[in-house]
């Protein structure tokens, strides 16, 4: 059995639910993918009021790996594919993510 810290964001009932490494050292998780992941949910919920809850854990679900956004009955696991996501379903801005780098800008912003 594994224990699950879920945190609520907003008061609204939430729709997506942000699932990461958990906390430690006054971060939000111990992994930075995971960090990365809750700073972008937040940029792209910012001014929206859109609800979303952070749940910590310490074991990712079967097929999935720590981040993963569930939205409804869908999953979307690791950075890159909550990235994706959330660049289709905003119209493809979510402020602080460059989506239109060359393909040189994009491997040093990888590296």
């Amino acid at each position: 059995m594994h224990k699950t810290l879920i945190i609520i964001i907003a008061t609204k009932v939430s729709k997506m639910k942000l699932h990461i490494l958990g906390p430690a050292f006054g971060l939000p998780s111990i992994d930075a993918e995971c960090i990365a992941a809750v700073a972008l949910v937040e940029r792209y919920t910012q001014g929206s009021g859109q609800a979303w809850a952070l749940v910590a854990s310490h074991e990712a679900a079967t097929g999935t790996q720590l981040p993963f956004l569930q939205v409804g009955d869908k999953t979307y696991s690791g950075f890159d594919r909550i990235a994706q996501h959330l660049v289709e379903v905003s119209g493809g801005t979510v402020p602080g993510l460059a989506t239109n780098l060359t393909a040189e800008q994009q491997a040093d912003a990888t590296a």
